[in-house]
């Protein structure tokens, strides 16, 4: 059996200001995806350190989108998971920000790279929290 995943390969970036010519590299959407296993979700992570281990100097936001039926504390579950993940790799954790992006439609994660000198990635949330129903695991 055949496994194809949507991961996204990593392309140069950059944009040039048109005042001055100078070229600023730009973050990089490398990877998104919805409600996982721990397997595929570990091997994201693991392209992850890869590309950074590849780009030394850029650091990587990962954006978590709780859906719009949420439960309490599954944003912080998520996120001490994904700190165990960096721990275990022993990846150094300055060079990766962990955001609670707010509400989608559907849980979801939005992994960038943004290579030195460049702008950082803004959450992009969907759904207001007013349309959010809270639930008990």
């Amino acid at each position: 059996m055949l496994m194809l995943a949507s991961i996204y390969v990593v392309n140069a970036v950059a944009q040039v200001s048109v005042k001055t010519g100078t070229v600023r590299p730009t973050a990089t959407l490398i990877d998104e995806w919805g409600k996982q296993g721990s397997e595929e979700r570990s091997a994201r992570f693991d392209h992850l350190f890869n590309q950074m281990s590849v780009n030394p100097n850029a650091k990587a936001y990962v954006f978590l989108y709780c859906g719009r039926k949420c439960r309490y504390g599954e944003i912080e579950a998520h996120i001490r998971g994904i700190e165990i993940k960096i721990g275990l790799r022993k990846f150094e954790r300055s060079r990766i920000a962990i955001v609670n992006a707010g509400y989608r439609e559907s849980f979801s994660v939005e992994v960038w790279l943004v290579p030195e000198g460049a702008g950082f990635p803004e959450p992009r949330p969907t759904v207001n929290i007013r349309y959010v129903t809270f639930t008990r695991a």
